[in-house]
């Protein structure tokens, strides 16, 4: 459920409820000394890669993550059609000016980049491929490791069985090498695993940075 008057607290409620429960599920495997905490990732498709947004913006619950598109951004107010404008104002997302970018801050990934610290991978359909893009930028300027694809000819769902197999295989080797520091000794895949290297270091050298403060809410 969203709000359709533009409550924003409560269009929140979708991300925020389905995180809690996740937080108490990673708690109590932590105390049963099932997981590590230090190595949980979070992927996410449609809905799915909204929470994951969501999750990069707002916490260091997840040590790497991916999603389909980023679409919490302001620009997708910029890019929307007057009525799903409308629609979106509605969930409690204005116009971004300086007044409605404060309500996008509280659920954008691009807004809070230089905050984020979760390795994030982007693989977006064509038809989606603009939403990233902020959040692409943002991440990269912040010095957050984010890699991002387009898959051609994709629409919301990927069918084409190469896309397919190229995103789940993309997905296991992020989450390998940014939660387990594997990876794949195919050689195809050396210069992949060069650029991943490249921004493990970046990470590195920011951590040592002073912390901009924590994700407000």
């Amino acid at each position: 459920m969203v709000s359709d008057t533009g409550d924003l607290e409560f269009s929140l409620l979708r991300y925020k409820k389905p995180l809690e429960a996740m937080r108490i599920v990673i708690d109590q495997l932590v105390e049963e000394a099932i997981i590590d905490p230090q190595r949980c990732g979070i992927t996410g498709l449609s809905y799915g890669a909204d929470i994951t947004a969501y999750a990069v913006a707002t916490s260091s619950m997840f040590k790497a993550a991916s999603l389909s598109a980023a679409d919490l951004d302001p620009s997708f107010h910029t890019m929307a059609s007057v009525n799903l404008e409308k629609t979106v104002e509605g969930y409690g997302y204005p116009y971004p000016d300086d007044l409605g970018r404060a309500m996008w801050r509280k659920s954008s990934v691009a807004l809070n980049a230089a905050r984020v610290t979760t390795p994030l991978l982007i693989q977006s359909p064509e038809s989606e491929a603009l939403a990233s893009l902020e959040t692409f930028k943002a991440l990269r300027h912040h010095g957050v490791p984010v890699e991002w694809y387009v898959y051609l000819n994709e629409g919301h769902v990927k069918f084409q069985p190469r896309s397919k197999y190229l995103a789940y295989r993309r997905n296991l080797d992020w989450m390998n090498f940014w939660l387990q520091d594997k990876e794949d000794p195919d050689p195809s895949k050396q210069e992949q695993y060069k650029r991943w290297r490249e921004l493990r270091k970046l990470r590195e050298e920011n951590e040592k940075k002073p912390s901009p403060g924590a994700i407000k809410n």
